[in-house]
């Protein structure tokens, strides 16, 4: 019998409490094993599911040095990162926020090794692609932290001190000409308190958010404070997704009207019931002509024809 088999079979008859020692005495000895085995145990449930974890059964206290050290080693963070939604949907949004906290401070430390490295021209064909991939996920991580400011109550004191840590970090990383965290700066500077959004959500005015701006051109490593968003028309964009995922339609069209969204409006009227409203406000609009097919399309559910 070989050294493997009189291993497997020596683990086989130990009794589980015996076992689960011997996984504890062995990740004290080699630490970097708790990630590989938190990463298996993570894959097995899933399986075990047939699916991404169940949301009810997503841990609502989380091991975050456990999540960074998995980040460090590899680890299937993209798994991770799509437990995010369904904590919001949960409305556990603190909870996907120490999540994406550990999960960004343990890719961050792995990323900027890579951007270092390539600055002092000491890279390999391997590292220009992990620069590529973290850059990819450090961008779809903003997209989650943004979603996460406007899906989660917070108090002016909590968001100052997200808003110190995303800054921090966003430094970090122009140092290397890398900018992946406006979106998530956005979220948090302009969230539902801002008082030109709740004007415009409470229907005392149809004045637009912002007016357009050399906002890109004039942007540099230091960015001024402009009274608006790097990105507005994405930063819209979210809004009205969230709005209309959370049910608060009038909201929505608000918003959409103000901004001259005219297609959403008329989308809205219909998804509403109020087709006499749609027809109105369609003649009114300007669209695209993609949008136009849809629009007939939605009316010709309804039974009218334009």
């Amino acid at each position: 019998m070989s050294n493997d088999d009189t291993l497997q079979k020596q683990l086989s008859e130990l009794e589980p409490v015996k076992l689960i020692f011997l996984i504890n005495l062995l990740i004290k000895k080699q630490p970097h094993l708790e990630a590989a085995i938190l990463e298996q145990l993570i894959q097995w449930q899933a399986e075990e599911s047939g699916c991404a974890p169940i949301m009810s059964e997503l841990p609502i206290h989380l091991d975050t040095k456990a999540i960074q050290q998995l980040v460090r080693h590899g680890g299937d963070i993209e798994s991770l990162l799509a437990t995010v939604p369904q904590y919001l949907s949960l409305q556990q949004g603190h909870t996907a926020l120490i999540l994406l906290e550990a999960v960004t401070v343990g890719l961050l430390e792995v990323a900027l090794a890579t951007f270092h490295k390539i600055s002092q021209d000491k890279a390999s064909h391997a590292d220009f692609v992990a620069q590529a991939n973290y850059i990819r996920l450090l961008s779809d991580m903003s997209e989650l932290w943004a979603d996460s400011f406007l899906k989660t109550v917070l108090s002016h004191k909590s968001r100052q001190l997200w808003q110190q840590k995303l800054t921090v970090w966003q430094a970090q990383l122009a140092h290397y000409m890398v900018y992946v965290f406006d979106t998530a700066l956005d979220a948090l500077q302009f969230n539902w308190d801002y008082l030109p959004l709740q004007q415009i959500l409470q229907g005392q005015t149809q004045q637009p958010l912002w007016q357009e701006s050399n906002l890109l051109a004039d942007w540099t490593d230091e960015q001024v404070d402009t009274g608006q968003p790097y990105d507005a028309d994405a930063l819209i964009n979210r809004y009205l997704r969230i709005l209309k995922e959370q049910g608060r339609y009038q909201e929505y069209l608000y918003l959409a009207q103000a901004d001259g969204r005219d297609y959403e409006s008329v989308m809205m009227l219909l998804q509403l019931g109020q087709v006499t409203e749609a027809i109105k406000r369609y003649r009114e609009g300007l669209y695209a002509e993609t949008e136009i097919n849809q629009l007939r399309s939605a009316f010709a559910q309804v039974g009218e024809m334009i």
